[in-house]
């Protein structure tokens, strides 16, 4: 396994070497004053300075071994000559340091403050060491160490450039002269030569130590050659391998896990937030990193988890995986080989268990045991990283626990300002990326556009600020794609602010731009299918779902235009084809864009009274009710009541097709069926009528009326008695008064308003506005489930209305004053149920109707027993 240190911090190796008889006596005055100089800079900048005060060749080399992949700088003091250094103990040759040297993927500087040793910098050079100082003769021992601390005071209190610090420092010894040679040669006159010392360079001078402190610059090196994507940004896409050269703002995390690699703990469980980017990071960030250093990975989404194949076959390779650790391929790697397995929450998503915290998931467990025989006994050679978000986290954790796996945590952050600046600016300011994309970014003296957009952005604290933020650079960029400058200013940011930049914005925008410029765009807005395609790529746990491109043409096979819509909406990056290493896959299938989308579009289903989705609720409810009664083997089962019937065929293209369900066709069949049987039995008994009113036209002429009226009496009798059970507000009562308020409903609805004078029509429309707001409520109280009930409520509540004002104002049989607030109170009452179950304007229909009622009215009428009308004007008058 690699050898490391306990220290990740970037470090500078002071060494430092002396001759007993040659003896420089500002050698321990160079290291005092390189010490003070460099340490208090290195504690801001978070590095290490690590001093080998007596050095030895075998120091030397287990100091390289042990810290090369974060060595920044080395500095040498002491005796050299052409090819060699002198240390206490032992000498160091240029070849063997070459070679050392090369393998310190960090190491930006070397000094080497000897004598003469031009030849050892040139080695260091032709191997990649981007900056060499040394010197081409002998050099004084004071001069040297004026000359070194007149460099690193440059370099790390004055934070200039190693080309700059070189220069000053040149300019600021030149008058020192004479001194004793650090030279394995004979003395010699240094003031009769040349400048001794020399700067030679591999990537140019312009590398300050600030830049050592930043993670980006600790990272190993991508392997370049790749074709960059056709756009810097993603939108709503997951960033992937091929995205790696565009992917920023994620430095230190990437860092962070490669460093967690070298731990002693053989999993890392990283975990994050929705929308903070985890998959991304890992296959954008992390795995090419793990790829450049020559690291042997396997990743596996668990999204893309095939009930087919088992988990072996599609994790490890195998279905046989108890010695999937002793068939590994031999390899002479000191890395570790590493599994990824994204989207662990997926396990937990596809388990219906009551308790998911203390019972892990059979397939979990079956994770999990293999993983223990991978990794364990430990050697360091097999690694796991397991990702997941961090709503399951702590069932991830306690399963592991269980299973005796030893883990590091990680918490992947949301972005921060630095990163989301970088990822700004990063386009305009890599020098690959302003040669491919031409993008710039025009700031002024007031106003850094990319830290404006990033103060914008944290303003909110509850927005996602990842895949807002790709939103926002993916309209900006789109802006000025086609012009011959590409220019990003403020200007252009408050214009596109202006259109909305939350996701709640960027949903409607995508919305209405498909309802405009589609042929059917309109039709399936207004109608609900829109909402409901996206609908069906979310999972009842509110998350993004995949969708067979089979399943979903069944799921719509009523809708002509299924594909152009399907297509409309992946062209908007609402719905995406998942981005797999399988591309045969990808082609069958389509998702949600992201997670945070799934939950605003459940939370928009839920509230939506479209026609769809009016239709879809209303099968949901019939379809639980016919379910319950096959459950209790009651063998009638239930019909739609005209009006759901009317709703459900009225937003039957807005939803999926009813047909492909076969309890949902089985309702509404045998509903049509009733009805259609229904009208025969009425048209049979009118043309019956109609015969006998022939020869009794007289008693048909007189009776009908009669007759109805006591009907709706005795209606009126058994309203009265339920409606003073149902103000107990009793449990037991709601259970006992539910049917009747059903047959009740259904008894009133039957009766044909032609044939009952005006007031008896009032007496009608008032009962049944009553008996269905009493029903909503009974339901609530009962189950505290949604119904439909209220909207019939609020249907009747405005007819009643209606009629009241259609009847004589004169007819002393009737106080229409009081019948008037009845229906007011009705509808308020109605409203306000609408209100507490989440209608958010329904409040300002209820303070609307409020006003139309007296004070009087409303105190002898309202009873704590209307719970939600009571809380609502309770808490509006105090």
């Amino acid at each position: 396994m690699r050898q490391s240190g306990n220290d990740t911090r970037p470090l500078i190796l002071l060494v430092f070497a002396n001759d007993r008889i040659a003896y420089l006596e500002n050698i321990p005055k160079e290291r005092q004053r390189l010490s003070h100089l460099l340490k208090p800079v290195a504690e801001q900048l978070n590095l290490e300075v690590k001093e080998l005060d007596y050095s030895t060749v075998a120091g030397v080399i287990d100091a390289l071994n042990i810290d090369r992949e974060r060595l920044v700088i080395l500095h040498f003091a002491g005796h050299s000559g052409t090819r060699l250094l002198q240390l206490d103990e032992g000498t160091v040759y240029a070849e063997g340091l070459a070679t050392k040297l090369n393998e310190c993927s960090q190491l930006q500087l070397v000094f080497l403050n000897g004598c003469n040793n031009v030849r050892l910098v040139k080695a260091l050079v032709d191997v990649g060491i981007p900056n060499v100082i040394g010197t081409r003769q002998s050099i004084g021992d004071k001069t040297a160490q004026d000359f070194s601390e007149g460099f690193f005071s440059a370099l790390a209190e004055q934070g200039l450039s190693v080309a700059c610090a070189y220069e000053q420092a040149c300019s600021d010894v030149q008058t020192s002269w004479g001194q004793q040679y650090r030279s394995l040669a004979i003395n010699q006159d240094a003031a009769s030569q040349d400048w001794a010392w020399i700067r030679e360079f591999s990537t140019g001078g312009g590398w300050r130590l600030e830049e050592a402190a930043n993670p980006c610059n600790r990272l190993p090196s991508l392997l370049h050659g790749g074709v960059l994507p056709a756009k810097p940004f993603k939108n709503l896409y997951y960033y992937t391998e091929s995205d790696a050269e565009i992917f920023f703002g994620r430095c230190q995390a990437t860092l962070d896990i490669l460093n967690a690699l070298d731990k002693p703990e053989p999993v890392i469980l990283l975990h994050g937030g929705t929308g903070v980017g985890k998959s991304s990071f890992l296959k954008a960030g992390l795995i090419p990193r793990l790829l450049s250093r020559g690291q042997t990975l396997h990743y596996f989404r668990y999204s893309e988890y095939d009930p087919k194949y088992s988990l072996g076959i599609q994790i490890f390779g195998k279905d046989e995986t108890l010695n999937v650790r002793n068939d590994l391929p031999a390899t002479n790697s000191v890395l570790a080989t590493v599994w990824i397995i994204d989207q662990m929450e997926e396990i937990f998503l596809q388990y219906s268990g009551d308790n998911p915290a203390h019972i892990i998931p059979d397939r979990l467990q079956e994770l999990l045991t293999v993983l223990h025989n991978l990794l364990y006994p430990l050697d360091g050679k097999t690694k796991a990283i397991l990702c997941i978000r961090k709503e399951w986290y702590s069932e991830l954790e306690y399963a592991c626990e269980q299973y005796k796996l030893d883990c590091w945590k990680y918490f992947l952050p949301p972005l921060n300002k630095q990163a989301i600046i970088e990822i700004i600016e990063a386009p305009a300011k890599v020098h690959y990326l302003y040669d491919k994309y031409r993008l710039e970014i025009e700031n002024t003296e007031d106003n850094r556009l990319a830290e404006q957009i990033a103060d914008d952005l944290l303003k909110d604290k509850n927005s996602n600020i990842t895949p807002t933020l790709q939103i926002i650079l993916s309209k900006l960029w789109q802006r000025v794609e086609k012009h011959e400058h590409r220019i990003w200013n403020e200007k252009l940011y408050l214009e596109e602010q202006k259109t909305g930049l939350l996701l709640e914005n960027y949903l409607d925008q995508q919305v209405q731009d498909i309802a405009d410029k589609e042929a059917w765009g309109k039709s399936a807005k207004n109608s609900g299918l829109l909402l409901d395609v996206l609908h069906s790529h979310v999972t009842p746990q509110n998350t993004a779902k995949t969708l067979h491109y089979k399943e979903y043409d069944n799921l719509y096979s009523h809708v002509d235009y299924r594909l152009p819509l399907l297509i409309a909406l992946k062209n908007r990056y609402l719905i995406i084809e998942p981005q797999s290493d399988k591309d045969n896959d990808t082609l069958t299938k389509t998702r949600l864009a992201h997670d945070t989308i799934a939950q605003l579009i459940a939370t928009r289903f839920a509230e939506s009274e479209l026609p769809g989705q009016k239709a879809r609720r209303l099968l949901n409810e019939w379809k639980k009710n016919w379910s319950d009664r096959a459950v209790t083997g009651e063998r009638k089962e239930p019909v739609l009541d005209s009006f759901a019937l009317k709703m459900i065929e009225k937003g039957q293209y807005g939803t999926i097709n009813w047909q492909q369900d076969r309890v949902e066709s089985a309702i509404i069949q045998k509903s049509r069926k009733h009805y259609r049987y229904k009208n025969i039995y009425n048209l049979t008994a009118l043309i019956s009528i109609f015969v006998i009113s022939i020869l009794l036209i007289f008693l048909a002429i007189q009776l009908p009326d009669i007759q109805i009226e006591n009907k709706i009496d005795d209606i009126n009798k058994k309203y009265s008695l339920v409606s003073g059970e149902f103000k107990e507000n009793s449990r037991n009562k709601d259970i006992a008064i539910k049917d009747s308020l059903i047959i009740m409903g259904k008894e009133l609805e039957a009766i044909e308003d032609e044939k009952i004078n005006k007031r008896y029509l009032i007496f009608k429309y008032e009962m049944l506005a009553n008996l269905f707001l009493m029903r909503a409520v009974v339901k609530i109280r009962t189950t505290n489930e949604k119904t439909a009930d209220n909207d019939h409520a609020i249907i009747y509540g405005k007819v009643l209305l209606e009629k009241i004002n259609d009847y004589d104002a004169y007819d002393n049989k009737l106080n229409k004053q009081d019948m008037y607030y009845k229906a007011i109170y009705y509808l308020m009452h109605a409203y306000a149920i609408k209100h507490c179950q989440g209608d958010k304007t329904a409040i300002i229909t209820v303070e609307h109707l409020k006003s139309h009622l007296s004070k009087k009215y409303l105190a002898t009428t309202l009873t704590d027993n209307d719970t939600c009308l009571y809380e609502i004007l309770t808490e509006d008058k105090e």
